[in-house]
C-alpha cells in the first residue's frame, strides 16, 4: 500500500512541477497537441515521468548496482530525472508534453530531483528516495 501512496504522491508532484513549468516558460516547456489537450498532457506525461523512474530504479535495484556515497546516488537521481524526461519530450506527440532545449531538460531534472528528495525525506523516511 505504500508504494501506491508513493506511486500517487510522486505523480502529484510530477504533475505540479510539469505545471509550473509551462507557466514560467510556456515557450520551452509545452503542453498539448492536436489530440491531447494540455491539462490530460500534464496527468500523463506526470504519470510517465513516475512510471518510467520507478522502472529505472527497479533495474538497478534487480542488476544489485549499488551507489555507496550520498552525493553519487543524488547525481544519480539527476541523471535518472534528465534521461526520463528527456524520453517523455521526445515522445511528445504521444506524451503532450515538449521540451524546447536538453538545458531546460536539465533545469526541470534538477528541480524535479531535489523536490522528490526532500518529499522522500519528509514522508517517507525509511525509504531510500526511490519512486
Amino acid at each position: 500500500m505504500t508504494k501506491l501512496i508513493k506511486f500517487i504522491v510522486f505523480w502529484a508532484i510530477g504533475i505540479v512541477l510539469i505545471f509550473f513549468a509551462n507557466l514560467a516558460l510556456p515557450s520551452n516547456y509545452v503542453l498539448g497537441t492536436y489530440k491531447i489537450n494540455s491539462f490530460w498532457a500534464m496527468i500523463f506525461s506526470g504519470f510517465l515521468w513516475v512510471l518510467f523512474l520507478s522502472t529505472l530504479y527497479k533495474i538497478l535495484e534487480i542488476s544489485h548496482f549499488e551507489v555507496k556515497p550520498s552525493f553519487l546516488k543524488i547525481f544519480v537521481k539527476i541523471i535518472f530525472n534528465f534521461i526520463v524526461l528527456w524520453v517523455i519530450a521526445r515522445i511528445a506527440p504521444c506524451s503532450g508534453f515538449g521540451i524546447s532545449s536538453y538545458i531546460f531538460v536539465g533545469y526541470l531534472a534538477l528541480v524535479g530531483s531535489a523536490s522528490q528528495l526532500i518529499i522522500s525525506n519528509l514522508f517517507f523516511k525509511n525509504s531510500t528516495g526511490k519512486v
